[in-house]
């Protein structure tokens, strides 16, 4: 299911993970599988935690303290900023949650999904074009998280007197137009980098989990199907089954929040590039590029869903159009049902996911783009 290359990086990533600490797991180097972390790493996760949840409640405070404020003090940049930090806070804080109360269902999925995406294809089903599809979608993964954290710290030298930053209660922001030296928003940029990679970090781990176990669902899906009159094929179907009920379970918190928050980030920095790239291209392209990262990890997984979905929609129509099986075989056939990844008990992924949320994403860029208007070429003021 995976190149040896793809593994290979994976693998790195895990590891790196556990050495930082970024995750609540130990690598194990022989047999390249995670384990439970020491008291050490559980106690750095903690902390992380904490940061994380400090940013997300102070953010949401300096926002509140901001919002009324005169645009000339509180640009429409500076709120398209807030905003998108406290969303990205926000999950990141759910996915600490998870870790906290489902560190070891994650850890034994990702163990189970390494073994299997680690195997050679069965004889006889050419799975190369799946292998080549996730291989890549991984590599895409890896190349934005290992390269975006230091663009989105470095936001902080353009505008070190955003309220969502601590700095800009340290370097005397009172006044409007404040220009700070370089130099002094240096130790600040280490901390923002800090925070940005642990939100990049996690978001990508995240989408790994869910991505490569409905990448091994579909495979497996693709199998069955090209061999459906071999013996015992039903036991694979119900394999996968409790595969994806496992992601359900081990990942329900992420599934059931990623969506919405995600799709709304989506829509600031969409509303940003439109709205606000021409100002200024080298301060505004954080939206263009984290745009394509968010949309790229939010988009895929649910694409994948959704062909999880299908395939096993139509496996479950040949199977009662070619009643061959004997009697037992039939009536487990019978109590199939689709594969579904699931958002908890809120909604779940079906193929028209994407499709639905790109229009969502739309309407909430068009209604934004109705709401503020231009006051001038530096300036913008929210409607009420």
């Amino acid at each position: 299911m995976l190149t040896p290359k793809a593994i290979h990086h994976y693998h790195k990533m895990l590891k790196l993970g556990c050495a930082l600490c970024l995750i609540p797991y130990s690598w194990n180097p022989k047999m390249c599988r995670l384990y439970s972390g020491t008291r050490t790493t559980l106690k750095v996760i903690k902390f992380h935690s904490f940061m994380l949840f400090f940013v997300l409640t102070f953010s949401t405070i300096r926002l509140y303290q901001s919002i009324r404020k005169d645009p000339a003090e509180f640009p429409l940049f500076v709120k398209v900023l807030n905003f998108v930090w406290i969303f990205a806070a926000a999950l990141t804080n759910v996915i600490f949650y998870q870790f906290h109360t489902l560190k070891d269902d994650i850890m034994s999925f990702i163990n189970s999904i390494l073994h299997r995406v680690e195997l050679p294809p069965q004889k006889g089903s050419d799975l190369s074009p799946i292998t080549s599809l996730v291989s890549t979608h991984l590599f895409i993964s890896l190349f934005l998280m290992y390269s975006n954290p230091a663009p989105h710290a470095l936001i902080i030298a353009e505008t070190p007197c955003a309220p969502q930053f601590i700095s800009s209660l340290i370097l005397g922001c009172d006044t409007p137009g404040t220009k700070v030296p370089y130099l002094h928003t240096v130790p600040f940029f280490f901390l923002e980098n800090y925070v940005v990679t642990l939100v990049l970090f996690e978001l990508s781990f995240s989408w790994g989990v869910v991505f490569l176990g409905l990448g091994w669902a579909y495979g497996e899906l693709i199998q069955i199907r090209s061999n459906i009159h071999a013996p015992n094929i039903s036991g694979k179907y119900r394999h996968v089954e409790r595969i994806v009920s496992s992601l359900n379970s081990a990942m329900r918190h992420y599934l059931a929040t990623f969506g919405s928050l995600m799709f709304t980030i989506l829509a600031l920095l969409l509303f940003g590039c439109i709205r606000l790239l021409h100002l200024d291209i080298r301060s505004n392209l954080m939206f263009p590029s984290c745009g394509l990262r968010c949309g790229f990890e939010t988009v895929t997984p649910l694409a994948m869903a959704g062909k999880v979905h299908r395939e096993s929609e139509n496996l479950l129509k040949e199977w009662k159009g070619h009643k061959r099986s004997g009697p037992l075989e039939e009536r487990e056939r019978m109590s199939f049902k689709s594969v579904k990844a699931t958002a908890g008990s809120m909604y779940t992924f079906e193929e028209s996911i994407v499709l639905v949320s790109l229009n969502n994403l739309i309407q909430l860029t068009l209604n934004m783009l109705v709401a503020f208007k231009l006051k001038d070429e530096t300036y913008w003021e929210f409607k009420l």
